[in-house]
């Protein structure tokens, strides 16, 4: 017998205001039983970047009553925010620890530089034992930061944490869009507009934002008729 679906989704179109065409246009899905909601961890990776740049942009019109130039550092090294610790040479974090130094006097950047690297290393981990002492440090730092920013993305990762937890501990691999016909593994049906939009309008928890379904059978009839 054949199975049925649990979730249709028929005719899905999503615009925003402004936009010149539509971010989603005419989308059918169709989810198998078993299948579960997970999160996408390059976006919420992207989220934290975002927060990031948020604090750095906010501190320096607060400092300086205008927005960042060449003239400072913070400015300059802008991208060494957004790099993984790991990734960066000694140079780099050398360059990094200066512009702390000197150019953060409340705090504040690096507090959520700081936020941003604890997410990262949470969403790098599978073992329960490890994810829970991830998450933990994760809650601490976002408490003691203690900034709009960091405590909006610490509200979103609480929304979110059962879909989140799926995708730390489920061996999935496939990501891929919304647009595209596609074999087994997951789907994700946010895209980078919508979580732009859920940030400015609702706090990053629009339901489509970080949405994506993975089942241990299949993803089925996934088009864009």
């Amino acid at each position: 017998m054949a199975q049925q679906y649990i979730f249709q989704m028929q005719g899905l179109t999503k615009t925003f205001p402004g936009a010149n065409k539509p971010v989603l246009n005419n989308i059918h899905l169709q989810f198998l039983p078993d299948a579960k909601i997970a999160v996408d961890k390059w976006h919420l990776v992207a989220l934290a970047n975002t927060v990031v740049t948020e604090v750095r942009q906010r501190v320096t019109r607060e400092r300086y009553g205008r927005r960042g130039t060449t003239a400072e550092k913070v400015w300059v090294n802008r991208h060494l925010l957004l790099t993984g610790y790991e990734h960066l040479s000694a140079k780099q974090r050398a360059r990094l620890k200066a512009t702390f130094a000197g150019e953060d006097p409340t705090n504040e950047i690096g507090a959520a530089w700081g936020v941003k690297e604890r997410l990262r290393l949470l969403l790098a981990e599978s073992e329960e034992h490890r994810i829970r002492h991830r998450l933990y440090e994760f809650y601490r730092d976002a408490a003691r930061a203690d900034m709009p920013e960091t405590t909006r993305l610490a509200t979103t990762i609480e929304t979110w944490w059962p879909a989140i937890h799926v995708a730390l501990t489920m061996d999935v691999t496939g990501w891929f869009s919304a647009n595209q016909r596609t074999g087994p593994g997951m789907v994700s049906v946010g895209t980078n507009a919508e979580l732009r939009n859920g940030r400015k309008t609702s706090g990053y928890s629009s339901p489509l934002d970080l949405c994506t379904v993975t089942t241990r059978t299949r993803a089925s009839s996934l088009s864009s008729r």
